[in-house]
């Protein structure tokens, strides 16, 4: 069976997501250069970096960029865009590099789509071989209540003339949030996918986090850098590889 994030990050993507823009990125990109303490010219890591939008705007305030990513398509729209950026392709649980940046980034929620916990662990195990001594690392992931609170179980939006439908779940265990992702050709169902991602806890995060060799040194409730709460909408976690 194909690994659904194999499926779901291909040009339908742009479909299903369509109000990530540019200048979001750029913004999100700016709270990430404080909140990591990054120097001009430093050399940052975007870990599932799809399209490239938040590897463009480090790109473009001064720093050196690498961008990671599984998706051939998102990767080709990378290229396309430009933006001084180089771009890798592979599986983000076997990174190719070992001590060369000094600060690896993941926004969006790219955390937490593996089976089992301990092949989540192996990214963030990656994530910190990848980084220099005192290398900092910025995840961005979902507030595992608020999803939980906040579940819209159905919804339609269409885009370009395009129609899709999504319904959302918690599983039974209430350790995963799904959905499932359908693309309409008029009345039918012409193809869809299921989404599934593991809600950890802060704690649990933090203890991941820890596993993988890292301090973690800040916690926030968005990418506008307020405190995280436990109402806060994401939870954006800073960290430190010590040595």
């Amino acid at each position: 069976m194909i690994p659904w994030y194999r499926q779901a990050f291909d040009r339908r993507y742009f479909t299903v997501y369509p109000h990530r823009d540019e200048a979001a990125a750029r913004d999100e990109a700016a709270f990430a250069i404080r909140a990591l303490d990054l120097e001009p010219d430093d050399h940052v890591l975007d870990l599932a970096c799809g399209a490239g939008r938040h590897a463009r705007a480090f790109a473009a305030a001064g720093r050196r960029v690498v961008g990671f990513d599984l998706s051939h398509d998102l990767l080709a729209a990378a290229v396309r865009a430009g933006g001084g950026v180089d771009y890798v392709r592979g599986d983000m649980r076997r990174l190719p590099f070992r001590r060369v940046f000094d600060a690896v980034v993941g926004f969006f929620t790219s955390f937490g789509y593996f089976e089992t916990e301990a092949e989540d662990d192996t990214v963030l195990t990656a994530a910190a071989g990848a980084l220099r001594d005192k290398g900092r690392l910025l995840l961005d992931y979902v507030n595992r209540e608020t999803v939980i609170a906040g579940l819209v179980p159905e919804s339609d939006h269409e885009v370009n003339g395009h129609r899709v439908g999504q319904t959302r779940w918690i599983t039974p265990d209430g350790r995963r949030v799904e959905k499932r992702v359908r693309f309409y050709d008029g009345p039918d169902v012409a193809s869809e996918y299921t989404e599934s991602v593991r809600l950890y806890s802060p704690e649990e995060i933090g203890a991941a986090l820890e596993r993988a060799g890292f301090v973690l040194t800040a916690r926030y409730g968005d990418l506008e850098g307020a405190g995280f709460a436990p109402d806060s909408p994401r939870l954006v976690c800073v960290a430190r590889r010590p040595c």
